[in-house]
């Protein structure tokens, strides 16, 4: 069976009789078997002001909701007109944006045109300053390496956090002292019931044990006793 099928194409809506399998593959609108386009008319779609970016500026054409949205642009609804419709350009602000020599910050762009380049956006209104986009501070933490050594590396509050690390403050320095001592000893731990367990560890990882450290000293000296 055939019928009116209302397609729209660049000149507007034409009207066409095909099945309605030939209508829908051409995204038409299928009017019914048995209808032709004598008695089943086409309307136009409905078109309104549409704001849409062209050339760093904001402009208003009039245009159906899909040509709109096709060009990223914010339709104002059916039956609007331009001289009704003013298209003020989004706000702008301050925008932190990575680069391979760290974070960069650039003036006047809208959350959007931040996003697009993996910025991060500041906030309406914004402009940079020396600080904007400064990077976090960092500061000397310690953390316990594979091999169980107590390591100082520099790095943000937040890196040492992640690694189960001591932070020592915003500016502290790595030095051979701010971990504690890093001698290797016995450390004695009680266990109930039992005799006192031996294993070799710094004194940090043997007060974190509820031990008794006992520095330069192997388990194979029984320093724990009988």
């Amino acid at each position: 069976a055939t019928g009116a099928c209302c397609v729209q194409s660049s000149g507007g809506v034409t009207c066409i009789v095909t099945t309605q399998t030939q209508c829908a593959a051409q995204n038409g609108m299928y009017q019914g078997n048995g209808t032709t386009c004598a008695n089943a008319p086409c309307a136009p779609p409905p078109t309104g002001a549409c704001c849409v970016a062209s050339g760093g500026a904001i402009m208003c054409i009039v245009v159906t909701q899909q040509q709109c949205a096709a060009q990223n642009g914010m339709y104002h609804g059916d039956g609007t007109t331009c001289a009704n419709t003013p298209c003020t350009p989004p706000p702008t602000g301050a925008c932190c944006v990575p680069t391979p020599m760290g974070p960069v910050c650039q003036n006047n762009l809208t959350q959007l045109q931040c996003a697009a380049q993996n910025g991060i956006y500041l906030g309406n209104g914004t402009m940079c300053s020396s600080t904007s986009c400064a990077p976090p501070a960092t500061g000397a933490c310690c953390v316990t390496d594979p091999n169980g050594t107590l390591t100082c590396i520099t790095t943000t509050q937040t890196q040492c956090a992640a690694q189960n690390g001591t932070y020592h403050g915003d500016g502290s320095v790595c030095s051979s002292t701010i971990c504690g001592s890093t001698t290797l000893g016995a450390c004695c731990v009680s266990v109930p019931g039992a005799p006192p367990f031996c294993f070799m560890s710094t004194q940090q990882q043997c007060a974190g044990a509820n031990g008794t450290f006992h520095p330069n000293t192997t388990c194979q000296s029984n320093p724990c006793g009988p």
